[in-house]
């Protein structure tokens, strides 16, 4: 048995970029301006996304052990009945929170965080206007709550490393058959 090294760091990469976005957060709350407020939220929506995508891969993950199919795809691990309902649930909220926001964050990042488009100069005013952390609130509150249930899944090797206000998570991956 060999572990999956591309799947086995998805629940660290979350917890590392939260640690990011709380760490971006306190910074945000010492600053004075109005544009340094907005210019360090623009940097937390830029790690937002990147949480996004990695929830998107280990839903993948989940739900392949939740169906056991296809059969030589399953990873190790066992996911209850119970389990199983309360993740589904919480996945049905989050993405229902995401869908609100979500082209907002890919905007953002794709326009004026990670990468910087070509674009009009009122595109830019308008995706600055919207980074309002309130807006985005619901997912930064919903997202916590899912990644806490998906530790707690037998489904990793956890270790915890706590520190205040975080989530700290360290894992040795998914074993394949």
């Amino acid at each position: 048995m060999g572990s999956n090294p591309v799947l086995e760091h998805h629940p660290s990469i979350i917890s590392h970029t939260w640690e990011d976005i709380l760490c971006l957060s306190k910074i945000r709350k010492n600053t004075k301006t109005d544009y340094e407020r907005k210019l360090l939220f623009k940097y937390i929506v830029v790690e937002l996304r990147s949480i996004v995508e990695q929830l998107e891969k280990l839903q993948g993950i989940i739900f392949t052990i939740i169906k056991g199919e296809p059969k030589n795809k399953v990873p190790k691990g066992y996911i209850s009945e119970p389990e199983a309902e309360e993740i589904k649930s919480l996945f049905k909220k989050y993405h229902i929170t995401k869908k609100d926001v979500e082209k907002d964050i890919i905007e953002i990042r794709n326009n004026i965080g990670a990468h910087r488009g070509n674009q009009p100069w009122v595109n830019i005013m308008e995706l600055w206007d919207k980074l309002e952390p309130e807006t985005f609130k619901p997912l930064l509150i919903v997202i916590p709550e899912l990644f806490e249930a998906i530790t707690k899944l037998d489904i990793y090797d956890w270790t915890r490393i706590p520190e205040e206000g975080s989530i700290e998570i360290c894992c040795s991956g998914l074993n394949w058959p």
